[in-house]
């Protein structure tokens, strides 16, 4: 597993690394991923907003489709993380085999839920945490309460809230003592199918809070 390398130029960050260090020290959510039409435009975008970025990270690897089928999917990665947030990375991901992808037989799941509405992010300092993630996209950024929503995408948003606001949705959830660093603490799904929230000891970490669509 290649480990980050911050000394490179430009640096290297290591998505295998920063995942190994985080399952070692919790369980749950570290990473947030965002689709993209170009990473290396993106990192460019990222740079210029005096954002720190890292070396695009390309891959490629065999994959078996249901039919048999053997194909090539490949990836661009670009990333982006906080010196405020040293738990939490940011990422572009550019799919450069959509085809394979981007299937409607392979976007059902038993629980009905029909997407990501929004994740969660808890901070000590949820302004200053909310202002370093819109310089990324330059997103409306709202006050909401406990903290501030910023708009990822046409219906999707990252809602940055003081640990207090976040023990409201999730009384179970471990790692908001005073003073921890900032950590990506749920996600809210729409579905048809239920509501309430499921609480981060029962999913793996993160707690999942069901919204009516």
């Amino acid at each position: 597993m290649a480990r980050h390398d911050f000394a490179a130029l430009p640096p290297f960050f290591s998505f295998g690394d920063h995942n190994r260090i985080a399952v070692r020290e919790r369980e749950g959510l570290s990473m947030l991923v965002f689709a993209s039409n170009d990473a290396r435009a993106d990192i460019l975008s990222f740079s210029s907003a005096n954002l720190p970025t890292f070396a695009p990270f390309d891959f490629e690897r065999h994959a078996r489709l249901p039919d048999g089928a053997e194909v090539t999917v490949a990836f661009s990665l670009g990333f982006v993380q906080s010196p405020k947030m040293p738990s939490v990375a940011f990422f572009v991901c550019e799919n450069r085999a959509q085809e394979y992808f981007w299937k409607p037989e392979y976007q059902s799941h038993a629980n009905a839920a029909t997407g990501i509405v929004a994740v969660y992010l808890s901070s000590m300092a949820p302004e200053r945490d909310a202002a370093f993630v819109n310089k990324m996209f330059g997103g409306k950024v709202n006050s909401i309460p406990g903290g501030y929503s910023i708009a990822c995408g046409p219906a999707q948003e990252l809602r940055v809230l003081t640990p207090q606001a976040i023990l409201k949705r999730d009384t179970s959830f471990l790692g908001l003592e005073k003073g921890a660093t900032p950590l990506l603490a749920g996600i809210a799904v729409g579905t048809e199918a239920r509501q309430g929230v499921t609480p981060a000891t029962e999913a793996s970490g993160m707690f999942i809070e069901w919204l009516p669509v």
